[in-house]
């Protein structure tokens, strides 16, 4: 959840610097929204991750990023998300997946996590 929560704080901070009025109920009600999904409940640009197709991240994360540099607002945490999912080369060093590994989502929704011990844990647990 706290990486949703950069991520919304970042959008908000852009816009807000870019002149829309946006008050902290937008905030409240953005985070209401999500408390009221189903866990079950997968975004366009996950469902579009898992089958292969193209990503819709430009126009997300990518217009945050952009628009955040215009106004100068740092955006890391989208910058963030484009890295990770192969939209945005590192600024410095490098990413390396290992033979064999395959980048995938866990939803945490899905399963009751056990907090004693790591989500990789958890993971193997849940997978054999």
């Amino acid at each position: 959840m706290a990486l949703l929560e950069a991520a919304v704080d970042e959008s908000l901070a852009v816009g807000r610097a870019l002149g829309v009025d946006l008050d902290d109920r937008v905030r409240d009600e953005v985070f209401g929204m999500y408390r009221a999904m189903p866990p079950q409940a997968k975004s366009s640009l996950l469902e579009d991750l898992e089958r292969g197709r193209p990503l819709e991240l430009p126009w997300l994360s990518g217009a945050v990023v952009r628009l955040g540099r215009e106004a100068g607002v740092p955006t890391p945490t989208h910058a963030l998300l484009e890295t990770l999912l192969g939209h945005r080369e590192p600024d410095a060093g490098s990413i390396r997946i290992g033979h064999g590994v395959e980048p995938a989502y866990f939803s945490q929704h899905e399963v009751e996590l056990d907090e004693r011990g790591t989500v990789l844990d958890c993971a193997v647990a849940m997978t054999g």
